[in-house]
């Protein structure tokens, strides 16, 4: 009898060791899954941001092909306004008009307007009109 009892208690101690192994591995398995968690959260967050960034990315490339695109149609405006221009007086102008960022537009403007009219190009009327 004693010794089934032995016999007993030492499966007894055998299956408390395995329960309190089981009950550390079941708290180390539940922090896993919390952590895995938060990596998720953190994974999706940052797919999210990857998203945005994209999204301006190409907008911001399909601005400039747009800025391009316009820039070219400028270049061919240009190029149309000088082939039409007869007169190296006109194409003076054009050039003016085209520098508009210049401080001094105005006065070369008026410049080449006075000139056009001493050479007899235009009339005093849209000498007037145009100073």
């Amino acid at each position: 009898m004693k010794e089934e009892m032995d016999r007993a208690q030492a499966e007894l101690n055998a299956l408390k060791r395995t329960e309190e192994d089981l009950k550390k591995g079941h708290q180390k398995l539940e922090e896993m899954v919390t952590r895995l968690d938060q990596e998720v959260t953190e994974v999706d967050k940052n797919i999210e941001l990857l998203k945005k960034k994209k999204d301006r990315r190409t907008r911001s490339s399909a601005l400039e092909k747009k800025w391009k695109a316009s820039q070219k149609i400028n270049n061919d405006i240009d190029e149309v306004q000088c082939s039409y221009s007869t007169t190296l007086f006109i194409k003076q102008i054009l050039e003016a008009c085209m520098l508009r960022k210049n401080a001094n537009f105005e006065d070369t403007l008026i410049f080449y307007l006075g000139e056009a009219l001493r050479r007899g190009v235009i009339d005093l009327d849209i000498f007037s009109k145009r100073s």
